[in-house]
This record gives structure tokens, sequence and C-alpha cells, in this order.
């Protein structure tokens, strides 16, 4: 009896903790992937593809967000830091991928000095881009 109710159990855990996450399902908060910019056609730029879709990865956060010098970071292919400004200046249609790291997980990829996260932008590869 025991080892039928413990078969039962181990069935029910492995038909319940499959691919059945809220992620998996097409939504992730901390990212912004190519289908979800094609859906947002009336965004233009990377600076209006963040406003409109997690516009949350701007806001400074912490208690020392409103004297804090150091904002959201931002970086172009992972390497190239580049400005807030200079978002707009990024077309959508060459983006492949949105990523925002956490004040946690940003120091672990980019190194001490990301208090409020970091924003990585994935472009395509002009060879990429030309074959679709």
């Amino acid at each position: 009896m025991k080892i039928k109710s413990l078969m039962i159990v181990i069935l029910f855990v492995n038909c319940y903790s499959g691919k059945h996450t809220k992620i998996e399902q097409g939504y992730d908060r901390n990212n912004i992937n190519r289908i979800d910019i094609l859906m947002d056609s009336d965004c233009l730029n990377a600076k209006m593809l963040i406003d409109h879709l997690r516009p949350i990865w701007f806001l400074e956060r912490g208690r020392k967000s409103f004297m804090d010098e150091y904002p959201v970071r931002i970086y172009k292919e992972g390497s190239e830091e580049i400005t807030k400004h200079s978002l707009m200046f990024i077309k959508a249609d060459d983006i492949l991928e949105i990523k925002y790291y956490d004040r946690y997980t940003a120091p672990t990829f980019f190194g001490l000095n990301h208090p409020n996260g970091a924003i990585v932008i994935r472009m395509f590869n002009k060879g990429a881009k030309e074959r679709q």
C-alpha cells in the first residue's frame, strides 16, 4: 500500500512540475523578446519599447534612490555601455532581445556599481537579418 501511494505521489508531482510555468508560456518580466517587439508595432525604437512594455525597468529603487548617482546601466550587445538618450537611435527592427538584470544579478555579470540593475540589448547579426 505504501509503495502504491508513493508511486501515485511521484506521478502527481511529475505531471504538475513539467513545463507549465508562466515564463515558458511566453511572459518573462525581465525580458522583451522578438515576439513582443513584433506584436508592439507602434514602438519604433528601443526607448519606446521599454517605456511601453516594461516602464518599471527605469525606476530607481531602494531607500537611497533619490540621492543615488547610479542610474540603471544600459549595455548594447553586453559590452558597450550606452546612455538612456541613445536608446532612441536604436531601431526596434534591429533588436533581437532586451533583457533586464536586477540589482542582485547585475553585479554577477557586469561587476559592482550596478545598484539599480542593468539592461542589455541584443541586436541581430547583419547576416542573420538579411536571411530572414
